[in-house]
């Protein structure tokens, strides 16, 4: 959203100068287009790349699977929080979880919950992206953790957002809508306890989409590098 007429006219004058415009969220798109802009909305930047780019990753920073606090990854829920408010009290949803079978941390410096003052875990990027594809469970606020868990084919439950933060829901939603996941994104406790007796996500179905949505990226940074 621009803020002022100044703003808008600013921007269009900026971003005309690029040879081709991308959005990550396709209610962008009408924003540019509303000042003459066309764009085209491409995949988030961390889903170009394959599960295996990501193992190898993993695999040469040469991870022990008991690192995250002496638990084994692949029993535990990982959960993954920023410190951004959600619809459901996230204190109440970690007790319901009991904190004695997570894998958590905080990814912002906000307070996110009362185990901000227990979790001592700190993940590097590569023990980040271990505890995505070897956990059981991802728990979790962030877009990001949700896009690194439908490409580590990790079942997830994403927490909606309140507050200040309830404008960035629609970026959830978009993800989860193309990948027919939208159940998932919750915002009632009793819903969530529901959810988590039995995950179920197609991963076949979910892994031709995302090999689609990824040519979609890689088509439009092949056309527009050509020549630079």
């Amino acid at each position: 959203e621009f803020s002022s007429n100044f703003e808008k006219e600013y921007f269009k004058k900026s971003l005309a100068k690029f040879k081709a415009l991308s959005v990550r969220e396709a209610v962008n798109i009408k924003a540019l287009k509303d000042i003459g802009l066309n764009s085209i909305c491409v995949p988030d930047p961390s889903q170009l790349l394959s599960k295996k780019d990501y193992e190898d990753l993993i695999l040469k920073a040469k991870i022990d699977e008991r690192f995250s606090g002496g638990k084994v990854r692949k029993e535990s829920i990982f959960v993954y929080m920023l410190g951004n408010e959600t619809v459901i009290n996230k204190d109440e949803l970690v007790k319901f979880l009991n904190p004695q079978n997570l894998i958590y941390t905080n990814g912002n410096v906000n307070f996110s919950c009362f185990l901000d003052y227990e979790s001592t875990f700190a993940p590097s990027p590569c023990e980040w992206l271990a505890c995505i594809k070897e956990c059981k469970l991802v728990v979790t606020n962030s877009f990001h953790a949700c896009a690194f868990a439908l490409v580590m084919n990790t079942p997830f439950i994403a927490l909606k957002l309140g507050g200040e933060a309830a404008s960035s829901n629609n970026r959830f939603e978009q993800l989860f809508e193309l990948f027919g996941t939208q159940k998932y994104l919750i915002s009632d406790l009793k819903e969530f306890k529901e959810l988590i007796k039995n995950p179920i996500f197609n991963w076949d179905e979910i892994n031709l989409k995302l090999k689609e949505w990824q040519s979609v990226g890689v088509k439009f940074l092949s056309e527009n590098l050509k020549g630079l």
